[in-house]
């Protein structure tokens, strides 16, 4: 019932927020069963995360991030900036260096705590400097293993790749460009360009990266 968000464990099992039924569910085995494992309203992102050796679930909750036990039962929560309150929490993701982060809908702000912090320290905002100005339509977050961020922005039609610091190497209008484009990133690692044929347009568009970069719309 109105599936938001899905994660996996290292064992392989799959978890499932409905927010139409108000409840995440686990699936398991072969072929795979599911069962709800925990209740709640205002489901939103879900991500599977490890601190000190321990997997949990960090589940958003309409204002709230509850940490969980791979069972569904709550044993803590994330906290926001001191003295703050987390505004509308659309996604969260941990990336490969142990680093967990949370994107924020109303206003626009992205949030992270570090790995070797508890989940119950305060998480920290990061300074975005993005080409346009800010964020308008934050609808996704993810942490890649060698721990850059992504971040999806609907109201602009863009992808942003950010380093572990927060800042800008990289971005993609996702209106004028195919999603597979995306690949590219594994093949570009220093600043520089890459000239790709877009099928699409049928003409060559630059992808910019690091210090050079710059919003691919531009094509010869």
């Amino acid at each position: 019932a109105r599936p938001v968000a899905t994660a996996t464990d290292r064992q392989g099992r799959v978890f499932v927020a409905e927010a139409g039924a108000n409840r995440i569910q686990r699936f398991s085995g072969e072929p795979l069963v599911g069962a709800t494992i925990h209740n709640a309203a205002g489901l939103a992102g879900l991500c599977c995360a490890v601190k000190g050796g321990t997997e949990v679930l960090l589940a958003i909750e309409g204002n709230q991030i509850q940490v969980l036990d791979l069972d569904g039962t709550a044993v803590g929560a994330l906290h926001p900036p001191v003295g703050d309150a987390f505004a509308q929490p659309v996604d969260i993701s941990q990336d490969g260096q142990g680093k967990t982060w949370v994107l924020e809908r109303q206003p626009p702000r992205l949030l992270w705590l570090g790995n070797d912090e508890p989940w119950d320290a305060p998480m920290r905002a990061v300074t975005l400097d993005l080409p346009g100005g800010d964020l308008q339509e934050p609808t996704g977050v993810w942490g890649d293993p060698l721990g850059r961020v992504y971040l999806t922005d609907k109201g602009r039609h863009l992808v942003y790749m950010l380093d572990g610091s927060g800042a800008l190497l990289a971005y993609w209008d996702m209106e004028h460009l195919l999603r597979q484009r995306l690949r590219i990133v594994h093949q570009a690692e220093e600043d520089g360009q890459v000239t790709l044929a877009d099928p699409g347009h049928r003409r060559p568009t630059q992808l910019y990266y690091g210090g050079a970069a710059w919003e691919i719309t531009s094509a010869t």
